[in-house]
């Protein structure tokens, strides 16, 4: 009886371990399933993204019959931003009004927004643009003078040149047009300008002032001008000086001031797709894909 017992006693404990290892087994298993079931509660969605905005179309505009921010850029964005799986929102306002948005980290980024110094406290810069401008001098047809449109030739004329408040254009340009202080590089929010300078707030007045013959001469880009007049049914009185001014590259920076959630590595990773996207081609043809979509070639 005892040894009765005894290989009993035995049993019972090689029983209860078989037991006790199945439930860690079951345990483990179940933690396993959990981590791999259920992706979502390990990493949530991202939130929504706002990116700003301010007229420079065909580039970036407000689309009046749609209601909503159109432009060549805005299908560049959307198609990166679809890779890197974030909704975005995009919000249109003039340049004056997005910067402030900007400053005050009230957006996540700005397309079209040229790198200059006193913008970095707010802004991370990329290296990759999103588009390539090429400025010119647009003038009245009736009044277009056998001329190359030189930043020289304007000054010997005394022309009347409009601008946009709060675009940094160019250091040759401030360079022949310094500020009433004599300051020879762009100011953010001077709007004390060269005698011959004109500030306005939008692109589009900048023409409706040629045509309405209140400026001799607007200077801007070349692209965006020709969508312009276009747009405006000025084609047939408005033309340009075909000297280019100076090129400038706008990228889609950042906002410092943002509160997003891992801002930066997104930057990053936006830059990445953007460079990817004009080494495979994807990048023209977004820019093709939207002119042809609206009937214009530039």
């Amino acid at each position: 009886m005892t040894f009765y017992r005894g290989a009993m006693s035995r049993n019972n404990q090689r029983i209860f371990a078989i037991l006790i290892l199945l439930i860690l087994l079951f345990v483990i298993s179940c933690r396993a399933y959990s981590a791999t079931s259920e992706p979502a509660l390990q990493t949530p969605a991202h939130p929504e993204l706002l990116v700003l905005s301010h007229p420079f179309p065909p580039w970036q505009f407000f689309n009046e019959q749609t209601g909503q921010v159109d432009g060549i850029n805005v299908d560049i964005v959307k198609y990166i931003f679809a890779k890197m799986k974030i909704p975005v929102k995009f919000v249109e306002q003039p340049w004056s009004s997005a910067w402030n948005t900007i400053k005050k980290g009230q957006a996540e980024a700005i397309m079209s927004a040229s790198r200059k110094a006193p913008r970095k406290p707010y802004l991370w810069y990329p290296q990759q643009d999103l588009w390539v401008s090429e400025y010119v001098f647009f003038v009245k047809k009736s009044k277009k003078r056998p001329l190359l449109g030189s930043y020289a030739e304007m000054q010997k004329l005394g022309a009347k040149i409009g601008i946009v408040n709060g675009y940094s254009y160019h250091k040759s340009f401030w360079s022949a047009f310094p500020y009433q202080n004599g300051a020879a590089s762009y100011i953010p929010d001077n709007r004390d300008y060269h005698q011959q300078l004109y500030g306005v707030r939008t692109p589009e007045l900048l023409f409706k002032m040629i045509e309405f013959e209140r400026m001799d001469v607007v200077i801007n880009d070349k692209s965006i001008g020709l969508y312009l007049i276009n747009t405006l049914g000025l084609q047939d009185s408005i033309s340009y000086y075909d000297n280019v001014l100076f090129s400038k590259g706008y990228p889609m920076p950042f906002a410092k001031m943002s509160n997003y959630p891992g801002l930066m590595g997104i930057a990053r990773r936006f830059e990445q797709i953007l460079l990817e996207s004009k080494r495979d081609g994807s990048y023209q043809q977004l820019v093709d894909n939207w002119l042809q979509r609206h009937g214009l070639m530039l």
